[in-house]
């Protein structure tokens, strides 16, 4: 290879001698960090969004929401497509959102220039219930003792666990959580059989025992079981509804 043209392949790649193009003009060095326009100058990369949430089920009040981003962005959040939050990030940050009772849509819309997205995170928030068991003496692990037993029943309020039941029968489950829904998450959360029996004639279930302790409503003698919601006589299971906070109480004797 000739001398001068061995030097200056070896200056180009030192980076002291700029390399030519077919007409022996500089050529041009792209940053790819931007993207080169029509006038000459260079466009922002879009920003990297990203938006989470730690779980999809709490029983707490709020959820912290991660927005994590790799350059400035503007944010809006809605709860149930209400706005709550709208600000200016210039870094990820973590931001508190109250809920209610229930399933919660949570939206994030991002913007910038040239960019845009909307993330939407489901989170439902449960709600606790008090239930007290009370057996009187007829429990058959402790005949002639009385047994008493309280239980803290959380719930999905927008959920109808007994939905299945009335399925079964033709019939539509009533639009809230009732009584009845009550005791299929507590059979479900402490292993305890719930008894239920079906009556056509007022299209309900009543109940005939709890953890193997009672007799059929139809029996000609007690015990039977009966149930107040705080403290207050109840309708029957299938229509009375449940709400965060109630203290159901069953009771196994005469209901007198």
């Amino acid at each position: 290879m000739n001398r001068t043209l061995l030097l200056a392949a070896v200056l180009i790649f030192a980076g002291c001698v700029e390399p030519v193009d077919a007409n022996e003009q500089p050529a041009t060095l792209v940053d790819p960090t931007t993207s080169p326009v029509a006038n000459g100058t260079a466009e922002p990369v879009a920003p990297v969004v990203t938006v989470e949430v730690p779980f999809t089920e709490t029983r707490g009040d709020a959820i912290t929401l991660f927005i994590n981003t790799t350059a400035s962005v503007d944010i809006v959040v809605t709860l149930d497509g209400s706005e709550t939050l709208r600000e200016a990030l210039t870094t990820s940050a973590e931001r508190r959102v109250p809920l209610t009772f229930g399933g919660n849509i949570i939206g994030v819309a991002a913007s910038a220039p040239g960019f845009s997205d909307d993330t939407q995170l489901s989170v439902v928030r449960l709600g606790k219930t008090t239930l007290n068991v009370d057996y009187g003496v007829f429990h058959p692990a402790s005949q002639g003792t009385p047994r008493v037993e309280t239980f803290e029943v959380w719930f999905d309020v927008d959920a109808r666990p007994s939905e299945p039941a009335y399925a079964a029968q033709g019939i539509e489950h009533i639009d809230l959580f009732t009584a009845h829904d009550q005791l299929v998450v507590f059979e479900q959360v402490t292993g305890k059989k719930v008894v239920f029996e079906y009556f056509p004639s007022f299209q309900g279930y009543g109940v005939s025992r709890i953890d193997d302790a009672g007799s059929s409503i139809n029996s000609d003698a007690p015990p039977w079981w009966c149930y107040t919601v705080n403290a207050a006589s109840a309708d029957g299971i299938s229509i009375q509804p449940v709400v965060p906070g109630d203290v159901v109480l069953w009771k196994l004797g005469s209901c007198a």
